[in-house]
């Protein structure tokens, strides 16, 4: 009896795994992801902004020392990943003829 519950606990394993790899590369299938990844990094001015200036380093030693600090900007990815995750961002795309 202890070994069929050990089965399936182990099935039950296995198959929360499988939905969950499943679940993870559907995600980003289609267009759709992409171009909410556009969007978020076009549509957004402090984005893009940060985007552009993401390889920029301040000079001085201060920039050096205050690396690692809590007080320090947010990166481009932070502003991304904090603009894509609110509520109200609903990108909107529409497709264009040929134009060759």
């Amino acid at each position: 009896r202890a070994l069929d519950e050990f089965k399936g606990d182990a099935m039950s394993a296995q198959s929360d795994r499988l939905r969950e790899s499943d679940h993870i590369e559907k995600k980003w299938t289609g267009k759709v992801p992409y171009l909410r990844l556009i969007h978020a990094l076009a549509d957004n001015d402090e984005v893009k902004d940060a985007f552009l200036k993401r390889h920029d380093i301040r000079p001085g030693r201060m920039a050096i020392e205050n690396r690692n600090s809590n007080d320090q900007e947010p990166s481009v990815w932070e502003l991304m990943a904090e603009y894509w995750n609110d509520p109200a961002f609903e990108p909107v795309s529409e497709e264009l003829p040929a134009l060759h």
